[in-house]
């Protein structure tokens, strides 16, 4: 059975949509997230309860960021677009900036970038990340009302 870890609607900037340059990432933020009632920290939700079981490595020493690469089971579309993938997930505590920035994101990769770019506007979808406790899921589907 899959457990709901997080769910996000998806803002252009997400969607690799918005005017200027792509950012390349799914900025994992509170989104209103509860977990037995209480609001996400975003700051050390992800690195420290979803993923704290990955092979973290430190990328830069002075602003401590880390990242590690996790298997996902991908889903675009109500599996229009679905495999499998790993994509690296970057947390840097100091980009919170004193600010409630967010301070880790999943890098879309190639395969998710050109479905997100060139086949799919995504924008105002929603994105869940779930588990069944061996594997993780993100999918990306359209609200249904």
């Amino acid at each position: 059975m899959q457990r709901l870890l997080w769910e996000k609607i998806m803002t252009k900037t997400d969607a690799q949509r918005q005017n200027g340059n792509q950012t390349g990432d799914l900025r994992l933020t509170k989104a209103n997230f509860r977990v037995k009632e209480s609001l996400i920290d975003h700051t050390k939700y992800f690195r420290y309860d979803i993923f704290k079981e990955q092979n973290w490595e430190i990328v830069d020493k002075n602003s401590m960021k880390e990242k590690c690469e996790v298997k996902f089971k991908v889903s675009v579309d109500n599996e229009r677009f679905q495999g499998k993938t790993r994509l690296i997930i970057a947390h840097k505590p100091n980009g919170e900036a004193g600010q409630r920035n967010y301070t880790t994101g999943i890098r879309w990769g190639p395969w998710l970038s050109h479905i997100l770019i060139n086949e799919i506007n995504c924008t105002g979808w929603k994105v869940t990340i779930t588990t069944n406790d061996f594997e993780h899921f993100l999918s990306i589907n359209q609200i249904e009302y």
